[in-house]
């Protein structure tokens, strides 16, 4: 069996890459003109960019690197002179940037078009690792092979994650390290290598400097690998390698910029003329999109968003949002409340056949989910409007955690295992909704294929 599922894992990554094929050429390049991003030498020119969701900020940031100009400046009030690149994704941490700027320079004879698909090739390979991992994690910990498989494809062919990984993001690279740090920990603590944990710690923090929101993942990470018998010893092993890497990027920044951590923050929601009591109560007019917000659908939209990329199907199919976002709120509490119950029964040994493992991992995964939409909420107050109508591109860090929970609501209701047939059909579901979505953003970017266009909501604030 384990031989089977090793092939049909290879088989289940094979159709994540042709389906990815389709979604980094669902997002079209456009020739932009950006004279406050680019060097003075270089701002009359027309550049080529993705249009998916911050894909240009992101390559500006590769550019900088690649050119030898280092990170570049958060705003251009922040510039020292004016050949420098400036983006507003320089908040983020270096190394996915290193990284893809060394593929970037590497194809410096190719066309700008091949550079970008190379690098959004790059981002579906990351992918790739991460659906690989999240397999090795479920079959240690689940003790099932098939439990593994549906568990990397609710990652593989969830349609946020397929979008995400099919367009310019550090997203990807932070998420293959944090599924490759928690496989490398728990099957440390499993086999007793406890030498092992500087590498899951040192994973770890390779994923916090590719981008901070791998740090809902922390407390997963803790408590999936502590136990009383080394928890002492696993801690001194696992926080060097967490905390090293972070320390070094926030004291960069320090004598750069002036500051440890950079950010900053448009406030719509919360300036002169909205308040937090309209948000909480009537909810606030969105002008130019007709669609009104307030704290009870923006909880619906970011459970809706978290899966599925409704900010591109609403506009384009005319799909009532709060509906959708509804029916998906309701199956997310559906599928949160059968773990709990999982977990509430697997401790007083009701479960026999519930490996324990098993609860702790799915226990981490609730969690990290948890964290996600705490901070997306918190983040909706004092951010931009594009953050609120893209808000599954951020929830995505959690995708893991996603995949665990729906994956432990398969295996309750197979009475602790899942058997092939039903594996086969839950696949097979979403690898159509996938192709289907796809299809769904490939029309929205024909309607609408300017920049403008799609950035209409920033303006219109």
């Amino acid at each position: 069996m384990k031989q089977r599922s090793n092939v049909l894992m290879v088989v289940l990554i094979s159709i994540y890459i042709a389906v990815g094929f389709q979604w980094l050429s669902a997002t079209p390049l456009q020739g932009i003109q950006l004279p406050d991003n680019l060097p003075a030498s270089m701002a009359s020119e027309t550049h080529l960019y993705g249009l998916g969701p911050d894909e240009k900020e992101h390559q500006i940031y590769i550019e900088s690197i690649a050119a030898g100009k280092g990170i570049p400046k958060p705003s251009p009030d922040r510039r020292n002179n004016p050949e420098q690149y400036v983006s507003y994704q320089a908040q983020h941490p270096p190394l996915f940037y290193a990284v893809a700027a060394t593929v970037w320079k590497a194809l410096g004879g190719a066309t700008p078009s091949i550079r970008i698909m190379s690098i959004r090739w790059l981002c579906l390979l990351f992918g790739a690792i991460s659906i690989w991992f999240s397999y090795c994690i479920v079959k240690l910990t689940f003790k099932q092979e098939t439990a593994g498989l549906v568990c990397a494809a609710v990652m593989a062919f969830t349609p946020m994650f397929g979008h995400m990984h099919g367009n310019i993001s550090n997203e990807p690279m932070a998420m293959a390290l944090v599924t490759a740090a928690l496989y490398v920990g728990i099957w440390t603590k499993q086999t007793a290598k406890n030498q092992l944990y500087i590498l899951a710690g040192a994973l770890f923090g390779l994923a916090l400097v590719t981008r901070l929101t791998a740090g809902i993942w922390l407390p997963g990470l803790l408590m999936v690998t502590l136990s009383k018998a080394s928890m002492k010893k696993s801690v001194l092993m696992l926080i060097p390698g967490i905390a090293l890497p972070v320390l070094m990027w926030m004291l960069i920044n320090q004598m750069t910029l002036g500051v440890p951590l950079i950010r900053t923050f448009h406030r719509p929601l919360l300036d002169a003329s909205h308040s937090l009591g309209q948000l909480l109560g009537t909810g606030i007019q969105v002008q130019g999109a007709g669609v009104t917000l307030s704290a009870p659908v923006i909880l619906l939209w970011v459970g809706g968003c978290a899966a599925i990329p409704m900010w591109l199907m609403q506009f384009h199919m005319g799909i009532d949002l709060v509906t959708w976002s509804s029916i998906s709120i309701l199956l997310s509490l559906a599928v949160l409340l059968i773990n709990l119950d999982v977990v509430s029964k697997a401790r007083r040994g009701m479960l026999p056949g519930v490996p324990a493992e098993s609860i702790v991992v799915r226990l981490a995964g609730l969690l990290a989910i948890v964290l996600a939409v705490t901070g997306l909420l918190q983040q909706l107050l004092y951010s931009d409007w594009d953050v609120v109508f893209s808000t599954g591109r951020y929830s995505i860090a959690a995708a893991l955690g996603g995949a665990l929970v729906v994956t432990g609501v398969i295996e309750r209701i197979k009475n602790s295992r899942i058997h092939t047939g039903a594996a086969a059909v839950v696949i097979a579901a979403l690898i159509a909704f996938d192709v289907f979505s796809v299809g769904t953003v490939r029309a929205f970017y024909r309607d609408k294929p300017t920049q403008d266009a799609i950035q209409y909501v920033e303006k219109a604030d």
